[in-house]
């Protein structure tokens, strides 16, 4: 051993100089690695939810949703897109290799077209230090993958401008996106968006905040709300909160779902109202104000409930009435629904009225709840929001919330391109609601 560390000792007195003596080497500099970063904007219309494999690095993207920001560090990597289809089989979306991430730069990787003609465009874009950005302005652009219209005209004015007498900042066209535009800061701002040479209004944001020195993508991507035919999704991405920006400009729709003894019902939010509203019925969605409405219901013995929903621009709504299990009063619950046709996957909410707390399970071919955790645990009254979920045979079980007892059951072949709401109500029954 001795013999060993004398000779690495010697080996050291001769090559230790060397490297000191090199006039190009900076122990402070050469070891430090220099860092950009990467994120994922998911505008395809049909897809579900992508997993963006990046180096080893893996991404979930929801659609009109963009993963955050990730730091990597200055290098090329290779990458790919993927979902899991009915069967289980992964399958590549788009793939490439050697995306080159560069120091101080933000490659943006827009995930647009179908996913059968998939359209995968890397922008990168420089990321100047904070201190070297102007306070009073922030940096945006634009992209953009509709079916709505084949160009628009996007404008950034103060709230209230008149658009009539406002300029475009830019026009663009489906499948592209922009440059970067220096655009003012400030609280009250609004992006407006119409078809390109018309007043014809696609989205109106209402006021947003731009703050100063911030790097923001607007990106336009498909709606799937009411009249979603003539108005635009926005995703914003790097400066605010990961998330769409609510259009002001589209209108809110509600049914009423009745699991009620008493009928028939007068059901009233805002300034909508549904009338003879029998047990088991569905109603048809109607324009509701947007907002905290008040609500009211009553049959021909008079008032049942007066309280409030709240009610979202630009979403399908059903309001849900029921009687209470523990002194037969009425009482409502109101969840959102969604329609978007997505490959190999199907749309599920799960809503609990039985004013029980129990656990509730979706469970697959020879699953058992007792050996698979609960998909919703202790779950009280309430609405779980909806969910992306694969397709195919389904059992659904309720069980108390200590797994001791089976309160309810039923079995489903979930389909494509269907949204199902699945409801735990008073009596103790599931309803399966097909929309």
């Amino acid at each position: 051993m001795k013999f060993w560390l004398r000779l690495f000792a010697l080996f050291s007195v001769f090559i230790l100089p060397g490297c000191g003596s090199d006039s190009g080497f900076n122990e402070e500099t050469d070891f430090i690695r220099k860092e950009g970063s990467v994120q994922f904007i998911n505008l395809m219309p049909d897809s579900p939810e992508l997993t963006v494999v990046h180096g080893l690095n893996q991404s979930a993207v929801r659609y009109a949703f963009t993963s955050g920001v990730e730091v990597r560090f200055q290098d090329r990597y290779d990458w790919r897109i993927a979902y899991i289809d009915t069967s289980g089989d992964e399958i590549n979306v788009a793939r490439e290799d050697d995306q080159q991430i560069s120091e101080d730069t933000l490659s943006t990787f827009l995930l647009m077209g179908t996913l059968d003609q998939p359209d995968i465009q890397v922008v990168d874009i420089p990321v100047p230090a904070l201190e070297d950005r102007p306070e009073d302005a922030a940096s945006i652009w634009f992209a953009s993958n509709i079916s709505t219209a084949s160009m628009v005209d996007i404008y950034i004015t103060d709230f209230g401008s008149d658009l009539s007498s406002s300029t475009p900042l830019l026009s663009l066209d489906s499948g592209t996106y922009s440059e970067s535009f220096s655009v003012s800061a400030g609280d009250s701002r609004q992006l407006r968006i119409t078809v390109a040479g018309t007043s014809e209004l696609l989205f109106d944001s209402g006021e947003i905040q731009i703050p100063g020195q911030s790097l923001d993508l607007f990106a336009l991507a498909d709606d799937f709300g009411p009249d979603g035919a003539n108005h635009v999704d926005v995703v914003r991405t790097a400066s605010v909160s990961n998330s769409r920006i609510k259009d002001v400009s589209q209108p809110a729709e509600v049914r009423v779902a009745s699991f009620s003894n008493a009928e028939p019902l007068t059901v009233t939010a805002g300034t909508t109202s549904w009338s003879d509203v029998s047990q088991g019925a569905r109603t048809g969605y109607l324009v509701t104000p947007a907002g905290s409405q008040a609500l009211s219901v009553s049959d021909s013995s008079g008032s049942l409930l007066d309280t409030e929903a709240i009610v979202l621009e630009g979403e399908f709504h059903t309001l849900l009435v029921f009687d209470n299990a523990d002194d037969g009063s009425v009482n409502a619950a109101i969840g959102q629904d969604q329609f978007r046709q997505i490959t190999a996957r199907t749309l599920f909410q799960f809503i609990n009225i039985s004013g029980e707390t129990i656990d509730f399970y979706a469970l697959r071919e020879d699953e058992s709840q007792d050996d698979t955790a609960p998909t919703f645990n202790d779950f009280g009254d309430a609405v779980s929001g909806v969910f992306e979920v694969l397709t195919g045979a389904a059992r659904f079980v309720v069980t108390t919330s200590d797994n001791t007892s089976t309160l309810a059951s039923e079995e489903l072949t979930l389909l494509e391109g269907t949204s199902y709401t699945i409801v735990y109500d008073s009596m103790e029954a599931l309803q399966i609601l097909e929309n």
